[in-house]
């Protein structure tokens, strides 16, 4: 009797005629043997897919996304492909010739090839943005095939945050199980400006103040909102969310109610600074960090608003030595003195 691996390796087994570029398999009888063996190997699951196919379209339009991808989405990618076979003959046969299907086999046999020698893939990381540009973070995490997203922001230097492209995670067009939920470091927009964008009742974790500030906020931003289901972070006290085990860490920033994150996940720890300084009313945390840091770290992603600025060497003034130079400046100026800043 043949086990469920058998017959994933039977689906396997049709991969050198899916890649002969003659498309002669997409047009010959075997095609349905190969649709056949996909369901013999439970490749097909029950979902509602006609929700899922704008984010089947993109792993059709970007197919190294598929190269990242768990064998959950596999199946979703699977079963969306056979389904709308019913309704558009020759959808499947175009899905082959176009190297789509080989794609998605490929990355089958990778994640067959691990679990039968024992392999453990481990946390992975995604940078979706923050990596070229100031602003608009986001970084999507998985494990055990159960993913988790840090922060979902606008970047800086976007003019219309409504026509900001939301990024490529499932889970932020339409609700998919596997997003465990996103994390929101702090209020500042290019950390949660896309939240109000992702579907109703997605989780999200973030400080009890912040979930407060960027409730107020909806009055003068269309980027802030309120969240169903809301988990509170709190200094230090750790969340367990799936295969995830989540640290916060109070820091010092311009943004009331900051944190870096440490997640553990398949024997790695990841450290996630978001946004931090060290010269603000509150310096005392993160002199706290520095003296009693994450032990045994895998992965830093840390910020780097500064790195390239010029003239630093010396340092950079305080929030008390800015509150001094205003003063000073307040009693200089006649009439009503007017501050424009950021934030």
């Amino acid at each position: 009797m043949k086990t469920s691996m058998d017959a994933v390796r039977d689906v396997l087994g049709f991969l050198p005629n899916i890649q002969d570029k003659s498309n002669a398999f997409a047009e010959s009888a075997d095609l349905e043997k190969f649709v056949a063996a996909i369901y013999a190997a439970g490749l097909v699951t029950e979902f509602d897919w006609t929700e899922w196919t704008g984010q089947a379209q993109r792993y059709v339009d970007t197919p190294e996304l598929i190269d990242s991808v768990e064998m959950s989405t596999l199946k979703q990618l699977l079963t969306a492909h056979v389904r709308y076979d019913r309704f558009c003959d020759g959808h499947f046969r175009v899905m082959i010739s176009s190297g789509h299907m080989t794609h998605i086999l490929q990355r089958l046999k990778v994640l067959v090839d691990a679990t039968e020698s024992g392999g453990q893939s481990g946390m992975k990381v995604c940078i979706h943005r923050g990596a070229h540009q100031i602003g608009g973070t986001c970084v999507e995490l998985e494990s055990q095939g159960k993913r988790l997203v840090l922060d979902i922001g606008v970047p800086l230097d976007a003019d219309d945050p409504a026509a900001v492209d939301m990024p490529h995670v499932d889970g932020f067009d339409v609700r998919d199980p596997s997003l465990l939920g996103i994390i929101i470091s702090h209020p500042h927009q290019d950390h949660y400006g896309l939240a109000s964008r992702v579907p109703a009742g997605t989780t999200f974790l973030m400080g009890s103040a912040t979930e407060r500030i960027l409730a107020a906020s909806m009055d003068f931003t269309p980027t802030g909102g309120k969240f169903e289901n809301v988990i509170h972070l709190k200094d230090r006290n750790q969340i367990e969310l799936g295969p995830f085990l989540i640290t916060p860490y109070l820091m010092d920033h311009s943004a009331y109610d900051a944190y870096a994150i440490l997640v553990e996940a398949d024997g790695h720890r990841l450290f996630y600074t978001g946004d931090l300084r060290g010269h603000g009313r509150k310096a005392k945390l993160f002199e706290q960090l520095l003296s009693d840091p994450p032990e045994n770290v895998d992965a830093l992603l840390m910020e780097g608003t500064t790195i390239t600025r010029t003239g630093t060497a010396g340092g950079f003034p305080t929030e008390a030595d800015l509150e001094t130079e205003m003063v000073e400046i307040f009693k200089a100026t006649n009439g009503m003195p007017l501050v424009w800043c950021s934030g």
